[in-house]
């Protein structure tokens, strides 16, 4: 009986010709197998949704230098970046592109800057026009009150001067002075605000702000229209005052077009 179970226990063999047993049990070796066999660097990894989107997004905000109402696509593609590095970074290594995200974080970081600076630029220009231009009311207040006429009139720009010519522009400032239409002019000031329009096909820059009167006798004082145009060599000329000066109706420029304060 002992040696009956000892046979039945026994796996079977496999003699081959020369003699020698061989265990035919495949299962007996799998203990010689590699434990980590199956498993390197071609396992597959997920790509973060949110690092993708943030790419494409970040793409799109290069259009809000055409337009700074599309702010919002870099404002869009910072968050995306953001959420998409805590997940990954929270993933456990399930996730991947944070390369992507931190791209997308770049581009829309890099928009910002581009936009900002020419909006800085833009602004820093426009005060240094504005400025100027309240300078030159500054001038033509202080040569007019003084009686230098012709040296005000320098300030006008070459349109005003060839339809105003001098010893009219001389005469009504004297009449103004002397109180000989109304009452006498005591001065003129800027009311520190000058609004400038685009640049015109022809590269013409044009400006408008108003002036303050100031005559004797009056506790109250209008504020008149005065404009400006930019000389070539980025001076600021007095365009027209139309309050003291009225355009001439009949005279018109070509294409029936008014220049500015006519």
């Amino acid at each position: 009986m002992t040696d009956l179970r000892d046979q039945t226990s026994s796996p079977p063999q496999v003699v081959h010709g020369n003699g020698a047993a061989v265990d035919d049990d495949p299962l007996a070796r799998l203990h010689k197998m590699s434990t980590t066999a199956g498993l390197g660097t071609t396992d597959y990894v997920a790509i973060n949704v949110l690092a993708v989107a943030s790419v494409f997004l970040g793409l799109a905000s290069l259009l809000a230098m055409l337009d700074p109402l599309l702010l919002a696509l870099p404002v869009l593609a910072v968050a995306c970046s953001i959420w998409a590095l805590t997940q990954i970074r929270h993933s456990g290594g399930t996730q991947s592109g944070q390369s992507l995200a931190i791209l997308g974080l770049v581009l829309a970081v890099g928009c910002f800057a581009v936009v900002g600076g020419r909006s800085w630029m833009q602004h820093a220009r426009v005060r240094d026009d504005e400025r100027k231009t309240i300078a030159v009311v500054g001038q033509l207040n202080d040569l007019l009150m003084s009686g230098k006429y012709a040296d005000a009139y320098a300030l006008m720009s070459d349109s005003f001067k060839e339809r105003v010519k001098e010893p009219e522009w001389e005469q009504r400032w004297e009449q103004l002075r002397n109180g000989r239409t109304t009452q006498k002019l005591k001065g003129l000031e800027s009311n520190q605000r000058v609004e400038f329009d685009p640049p015109t096909p022809a590269g013409d820059e044009y400006g408008r702000g108003f002036l303050i009167p100031q005559f004797e006798g009056a506790t109250s004082y209008d504020r008149l229209d005065i404009f400006f145009k930019k000389r070539p060599d980025g001076a600021w000329a007095i365009e027209n005052l139309p309050a003291f000066f009225p355009a001439d109706q009949a005279r018109k420029p070509p294409g029936g077009s008014q220049q500015p304060g006519r």
